[in-house]
């Protein structure tokens, strides 16, 4: 099974790499971006990362979590 979202939790920010195309598509549509990526992810603080997750998969999207990088 091929990952559509990959997020890597460095402690103080967690990063949201999105890895297919639908993956990507679905984060421009739904999770607002800062003006900055990180080499086409999204960092965002840890309080935010739960909602994104589930709303990944309740979007049926595959998930992967990490920490670090």
């Amino acid at each position: 099974m091929a990952i559509d979202l990959y997020v890597h939790d460095c402690g103080s920010i967690v990063i949201f790499l999105p890895n297919s195309p639908a993956a990507r598509e679905w984060f421009d549509e739904n999770v607002e971006r800062p003006e900055f990526d990180w080499h086409g992810g999204v960092v965002a603080e840890p309080r935010y990362a739960g909602p994104i997750i589930n709303a990944a998969v309740e979007a049926g999207f595959s998930v992967r979590r990490g920490r670090g990088l």
